[in-house]
């Protein structure tokens, strides 16, 4: 009994997940939004995308070959499919791969040597959750020092902060000159994922002072508050999907345009 329970359990996860993953690209990985961030960022995430659109438009393809063709037509039509595919991934795949390594570690690097800058009083806090486990850091902070940069060309203050527990976010949390709260590492929309398996509930922090902004850059599957709601923030970001490194970059860069033209976050 226990197994089929067991069983059951393993199944829907793997069911949720496929949902939502369905659900990210339909309304995430497509979207208008993330399209014409493109078209102003950088190489990296303009690769991202046109995997995207190379493995979508493969599937589709080997799907028309089969039901529209004979068997044989088939077979050797999806033969030339890999072929292609072993290509696409030459390109598309490794080099993103190895990019977003070289990013991370720059991006560590930035968080140990211009980890602030004119933080004394009010400013951004830029928290990243560090793992032990190297590939959970991958894709998630190679944008750390984007972000850094970014905010200092803008004249804003900011700081860095290494959080490897759910004790070390907290105080962060609470700290009053933190008016600008960016969230970088793996998580859900109602909570912060560490290691070993701790996690933090957004709605287990103590009761502070609304920020001025807070931005969710981990995803944001499943139910439950957001930390800006929590919070109150007067503003943030935040999603109901799967997030992805170069999402992070795309929304950064444009962030940081919007706001040298409005002077509004």
């Amino acid at each position: 009994m226990a197994q089929i329970d067991s069983a059951k359990n393993s199944l829907s996860k793997l069911a949720n997940t496929i949902i939502e993953r369905i659900k990210w690209v339909l309304f995430e990985g497509l979207s208008i939004r993330w399209i014409k961030c493109m078209f102003c960022c950088d190489i990296f995430n303009r690769i991202y995308f046109l995997r995207l659109i190379t493995v979508i438009f493969l599937f589709l393809f080997m799907a028309f070959i089969c039901f529209a063709t004979t068997f044989s037509l088939c077979i050797r039509s999806v033969l030339m499919v890999i072929i292609f595919v072993m290509i696409v991934i030459a390109i598309f795949v490794i080099y993103p791969d190895i990019r977003n390594q070289k990013l991370t570690k720059e991006s560590i690097k930035f968080a140990q040597t211009n980890s602030e800058f004119q933080s004394d009083g009010s400013h951004h806090g830029i928290i990243f959750i560090r793992y032990e486990d190297e590939g959970r850091q991958d894709y998630t902070l190679d944008s750390i020092k984007l972000l850094g940069e970014g905010l200092k060309d803008l004249g804003e203050r900011y700081k860095v902060y290494e959080c490897r527990n759910p004790g070390d976010f907290r105080i962060r949390y609470i700290d009053p000159k933190i008016t600008h709260l960016w969230i970088i590492g793996h998580g859900t929309k109602s909570s912060l994922s560490f290691d070993t398996s701790q996690k933090l509930h957004y709605s287990e922090l103590p009761v502070t002072d609304p920020k001025e902004f807070i931005a969710q850059l981990h995803c944001n599957t499943g139910k439950g508050d957001s930390l800006i709601k929590i919070n109150k923030a007067k503003s943030g970001f935040v999603t109901d999907y799967y997030r992805v490194s170069h999402q992070n970059r795309c929304y950064i860069l444009q962030k940081l345009r919007d706001y040298r033209k409005t002077g509004k976050w």
